[in-house]
């Protein structure tokens, strides 16, 4: 069960100073989609987990070590003609754990159409990657609560988020936004943000600069996702 400790602390936002950097650095996207061709997988690096944390490269680890996670998949989607239906499957999937040392973790499997092991153990994976999730919940959620209890905002990646000022900054330009003003359009690893009252005028420039571009305007959320869609839900009733 989530618990999420209320905000205490009003402090007002200063758009003009740097989100608070993890002292672990985490890959980005495109630094996590190549691995995903290289030879890392359960049976090369022997990982495995346990009910007290998992083992990898003959070391084991314990949950309580976990300050980050990410992960990244790939998903086909299928349309049967015949039957009108569109089918899913996930041939590869990859995560990282960020130790509290700095030490990044790595496993990635790829499945293979003619193989069904294969996908089996990208299953295996998911299933071991969301135990992990599931019992280092807490104490990666206490690096933001800490946050906002001393600031009355968290950072996550280059935004600031104020539950007291119902705000979000984007650090790296210094735009501000009021939550009520905006939309969460919540897509895999990604929240893209549009203006709630947008004109027609508006739309078109922002969808031709989407198409020019290839990227949309929002947050990544494949970093700690979990906890930041709970803290989004706890403390701006965001939900979806």
């Amino acid at each position: 069960t989530c618990t999420i400790t209320p905000c205490r602390a009003a402090v007002r936002l200063n758009s003009g100073v740097r989100p608070q950097q993890s002292a672990i650095s985490l890959p980005r996207l495109k630094e996590m989609v190549a691995p995903l061709f290289k030879k890392n997988t359960l049976e090369q690096t022997g990982f495995s987990v346990t009910e007290d944390g998992f083992s990898y490269k003959g070391r084991t680890y314990d949950f309580s070590d976990v300050a980050e996670t990410r992960s990244y998949r790939v998903i086909h989607r299928t349309r049967h003609i015949p039957m009108g239906v569109t089918s899913s499957h996930d041939p590869a999937f990859s995560f990282i754990l960020a130790m509290q040392d700095g030490e990044l973790i790595q496993v990635t499997e790829q499945s293979t159409l003619l193989s069904s092991s294969k996908h089996e153990r990208v299953e295996l994976l998911q299933k071991s990657y969301d135990f992990i999730c599931q019992q280092t919940f807490q104490q990666r959620a206490k690096k933001y609560i800490d946050q906002i209890d001393l600031n009355g905002y968290f950072d996550y990646g280059v935004w600031r988020l104020s539950p007291a000022q119902r705000k979000i900054i984007d650090t790296s330009s210094g735009k501000a936004f009021s939550i009520a003003d905006l939309q969460f359009l919540r897509g895999y690893g990604f929240i893209e943000l549009v203006p709630r009252n947008e004109s027609l005028m508006a739309r078109t420039i922002r969808k031709s600069k989407q198409e020019i571009t290839g990227k949309s305007y929002g947050i990544n959320t494949l970093s700690d996702g979990d906890v930041f869609f709970s803290l989004l839900s706890h403390y701006f009733q965001l939900n979806w």
